[in-house]
């Protein structure tokens, strides 16, 4: 993990100094441990905080060429090999940095589509006077920037660049709307108007006169994938994805929550490290009160019992979600999208605590492999009704549903044209709670704008935004459409993000062995049979991790159900706080809020306790951290990360 920050003087006077980048980097000062340098170029200054968690013996910035070339990058690569054995004249100590500056010469400004792996760097190119940056396929690294005709200045956080820019920042009121409406606004904005974040899969070129950005990567259907050996197939990629991310530091932890992706990446992990002749894998896992729904004990020791591990337990008292909540916002500088947070961050300081420096997480294993439901509508319209009510009846075990609700809906979605399931289907993975997708199953789409001021309904253009991310064509979609639409979806680059800055405020590099580039193009080619196959969702995954994983836990169907546990600790700790925000406090949310509809959730949320309405919990949640958020703006405190 490092901190990368730079600023390019567009202006022909006020070249940067170097004062200002170490003060960008001390805004940024948790995420690194081993030292920090800035280096300057004519109009350039680049500067790194580093944290060693890839072995290489030096962190940068580097250059080449008398300094012709400079680059500073928080880079993990997977193809290291393939890009020394083309570039040629590699030593073996070339750090991932210095590969990246070889490949851009050989490349120029189609090099990233080159790389694979988890990137965000600044290149100073001098003979041409301009800065080229670029960001990996999925936004696991962030990288975010202000440009102005003076200046173009970025970061690895939003903190580095509200501490550059000072006072004055504006907040982006579209921002605000699709926050209380839990919908992540478009990837390149930030909650700050003059603060922008490029793109995954995107780069950029900046010159004094001229700013181009373009994409190099987008998801494209795939031919399905040859039947034979799947699963040993999905199993060998998997396999060299873990030990991709395993590479470079002994300090490696797992994040083991019990269910089927984070358990395959501890039971493999536990395998490479058992053949290296390693010790124990540590574990980290949250522990929740005996018999709630979120109660996932027996599964996660049913994969301890395998041996090899080292496991550390959080809980069953855990942080409640407001809790610390000015340093989360310090932390994470912006509105986000996690009612989690807390307890992911109780393990990030655990971990840190232990000496960890890298943690491996499922985070995204139902995206990348899907679950599959897409199928259901292919064999609704092949008119293949037994196989239909067979595959139903396994989806409704997981869901929570009836087969026959199932069943009808898909029938009506297909007759009348309305696509209503599909919509819900198609966010059916954008989430590792189940509890949110019973609540899609049976939201009413008149309720979505509710919470918002009507005046912000219409200021931020909300109705067409919403209707425009909504839209999957879900009519003609097959299930590797459906797949497709889930990986596209800006909520997983936001939540890349969200922990991110939860990790790095730990000097923790979180890494996911999902999302690989190889692995995620080999699952969307599968047949739909691989991912929603005999009654099971997910099954190329089950198969693949025979032998590996406990069968307890390679073929379960629940998930743990967090609704309960959030509106009991919500209540238990915060009635004073949110009985506050939504009574003296009143005015800060009022432009925003539409405030006698929060109180009645809050109302209903007070009475009901541990059986509320998911969007209860969500409105007042919502509402609560937009109000800290906004009184925070108006202290105008300085932001630290």
């Amino acid at each position: 993990m490092s901190a990368i920050a730079g600023i390019f003087s567009r202006a022909m006077s006020g070249e940067p100094t170097e004062a200002c980048l170490h003060k960008m980097l001390s805004a940024m000062q948790a995420r690194f441990s081993d030292g920090q340098k800035v280096l300057t170029i004519g109009p350039v200054t680049l500067g790194l905080g580093w944290t060693n968690t890839s072995g290489e013996r030096k962190g940068g910035p580097f250059s080449s060429h008398g300094k012709a070339l400079s680059i500073v990058g928080d880079i993990r690569l997977d193809n290291r090999e393939a890009l020394m054995s083309i570039l040629g004249n590699c030593a073996g100590g070339i750090t991932d940095s210095e590969l990246v500056l070889k490949a851009y010469r050989r490349w120029g400004e189609g090099m990233p589509s080159h790389l694979e792996g988890d990137f965000a760097f600044v290149i100073w190119d001098d003979s041409r006077q301009a800065v080229f940056c670029a960001r990996d396929r999925f936004g696991i690294k962030p990288f975010y920037f202000r440009l102005t005709e003076i200046q173009f200045s970025v970061a690895s956080s939003i903190s580095a660049l509200v501490e550059m820019q000072g006072s004055g920042l504006d907040v982006d009121e579209d921002r605000i709307a699709d926050f209380l409406v839990g919908l992540p606004s478009e990837t390149g904005k930030t909650a700050f108007q003059q603060i922008r974040r490029l793109p995954p899969g995107e780069y950029m070129t900046v010159t004094r006169d001229d700013v181009r950005t373009a994409g190099y990567w987008v998801i494209e259907p795939k031919q399905p994938v040859a039947q034979a050996e799947l699963p040993d197939a999905f199993a060998e990629l998997f396999t060299r994805s873990v030990a991709n991310r395993m590479r470079g530091t002994d300090q490696v932890g797992v994040m083991l929550s019990g269910g089927l992706d984070s358990s395959s990446i501890a039971c493999v992990a536990r395998n490479l490290r058992s053949m290296q002749g390693q010790g124990a894998l540590d574990t980290y896992s949250l522990v929740f009160e005996r018999g709630s729904g979120a109660d996932e004990i027996h599964s996660i020791q049913s994969v301890l019992n395998t041996g090899g591990f080292k496991p550390h337990f959080l809980g069953p008292e855990l942080p409640e979600p407001f809790a610390q909540h000015e340093s989360v916002l310090r932390e994470q500088s912006e509105l986000f999208l996690a009612p989690g947070l807390s307890n992911i961050r109780s393990i990030y300081a655990q971990a840190k605590a232990n000496g960890q420096r890298v943690l491996l997480d499922g985070h995204g294993g139902d995206e990348v492999v899907s679950h599959g439901y897409g199928r259901l509508r292919e064999l609704t319209d092949q008119g293949n009704w037994l196989r239909l009510w067979r595959e139903a009846c396994g989806a409704a075990k997981t869901l929570n549903v009836s087969p026959a609700t199932i069943c009808l809906q898909l029938l009506t979605s297909r007759f009348a044209a309305s696509g209503n399931l599909f919509n819900s289907f198609s966010t059916f993975s954008q989430s590792r709670l189940p509890y949110r997708v019973r609540a899609k199953l049976s939201r009413k789409r008149t309720e979505w704008r509710q919470l918002v001021n009507e005046d912000l309904v219409h200021r931020s253009n909300l109705i067409a935004r919403y209707s425009a991310a909504r839209d999957t064509k879900a009519g003609d979609a097959s299930e590797q459409d459906e797949h497709m639409h889930i990986l596209a979806n800006p909520l997983i680059p936001h939540a890349f993000e969200v922990l991110d800055r939860a990790a790095g405020a730990n000097c923790i590099e979180p890494r996911y062995p999902f999302w690989d580039k190889e692995l995620l193009l080999f699952c969307l080619g599968l047949p739909a049979s691989q991912k929603l196959g005999n009654g099971w969702t997910r099954l190329i995954l089950r198969q693949a991790m025979e032998d590996i994983l406990p069968t307890a836990v390679q073929w379960r169907r629940d998930k743990a159900d967090f609704t309960s546990n959030t509106a009991v600790s919500m209540l238990s700790h915060n009635q004073a706080l949110m009985s506050s925000i939504m009574g003296a406090e009143a005015d800060r949310l009022a432009p925003y809020v539409n405030m006698d509809f929060l109180r009645k959730a809050f109302q209903r949320l007070s009475q009901q306790g541990d059986r509320a309405q998911l969007e209860d919990i969500l409105h007042v949640w919502r509402s609560v951290w937009l109000s800290l958020w906004l009184k925070q703006m108006e202290r105008g405190t300085s932001i630290e990360y």
